[in-house]
């Protein structure tokens, strides 16, 4: 096998200089800074998604008037308890009451001086079926003025309200990361023009195409990397700012992710290690398409 005696020499080609290489790793930061934080966005709503349907799709609120006696209440507590499909039924105190109307009315809540329905919480069994209408049947009979309220019709018009900003989010890791492909696919064609004739004189000696592809798509390699670095380190320092600096947790709107979750540190790395990748395919599809045209 005959070797090219200027294999060791397309190796060491110089790339040259352009203006905008020295920005190169802080363009491809900040790219995988959006994606990063879009992809850290994607995973909390789809927390949120799951805990509704953990919370909304398993329970019922029954909401009972307050002038109603505590023998109708009972009633309806024991109708609860033996309807099937029923888990477990809970009579919120006026306490626990008060404490759910703090939000709204501030606290201490004088629930004895307000007209505060007595609020029932019932988990339901989602593996088993539960007749809601003989169930409603069953309890207007006993204080018609009561209200039955099932969560879950409301859990289809809020997944269909996340799809949008779900694919907000989708679209946009998936052009922060194609803004890293074109980078280092301009950052490439500068490095070829510069070097034009010499990257010609090799082509012509017959240098190998992946010789002489293989620096720019390693130094392409090297901007994401740094890039990368540079944007996670942006990232978390963004968590640590809306957290106060106090791990584990983080602050809203970032509440359902912590510093412990494998998950957040999964995204960074995935994001980082997508822009190095990327942006060395480029680099090195740039190249060879480049030579091919080549005499």
């Amino acid at each position: 096998m005959i070797r090219c005696p200027f294999r060791s020499t397309a190796r060491r080609l110089p790339l040259g200089r352009d203006d905008a290489r020295p920005f190169a790793p802080w363009l491809m930061a900040l790219m995988v800074y959006v994606a990063s934080l879009a992809g850290i966005g994607l995973l909390m709503v789809d927390d949120l998604l799951r805990d509704a349907d953990d919370q909304l799709a398993s329970r019922l609120t029954v909401q009972v008037p307050a002038d109603s006696s505590a023998a109708r209440i009972q009633t309806i507590l024991a109708v609860l308890r033996q309807t099937a499909g029923i888990r477990s039924v809970h009579l919120l105190t006026p306490s626990e009451t008060g404490r759910l109307l703090e939000p709204w009315l501030g606290a201490p809540v004088p629930v004895d001086e307000l007209p505060v329905p007595r609020l029932i919480d019932v988990a339901i069994d989602r593996g088993q079926a539960l007749d809601m209408a003989t169930l409603k049947q069953q309890l207007v009979a006993v204080v018609p003025e009561l209200r039955l309220d099932d969560h879950r019709p409301y859990l289809g018009g809020l997944h269909g309200s996340a799809r949008p900003l779900q694919g907000l989010l989708g679209a946009a890791i998936g052009t922060a990361l194609l803004l890293v492909g074109l980078l280092a696919v301009f950052m490439t064609r500068a490095a070829l023009t510069a070097r034009r004739s010499d990257v010609e004189l090799l082509h012509l000696l017959g240098a190998a195409d992946r010789d002489i592809a293989r620096p720019h798509a390693m130094r392409s390699l090297l901007h994401a990397l740094l890039g990368g670095m540079i944007g996670t380190a942006a990232v978390l320092a963004t968590l640590a700012a809306l957290d106060g600096g106090a791990p584990p947790r983080l602050a809203a709107p970032v509440a359902a992710i912590g510093w412990g979750d494998w998950r957040l540190w999964a995204i960074l790395t995935a994001v980082a290690v997508a822009a190095g990748i990327i942006a060395a395919a480029s680099a090195w599809t740039t190249v060879l398409r480049r030579l091919r045209r080549m005499p």
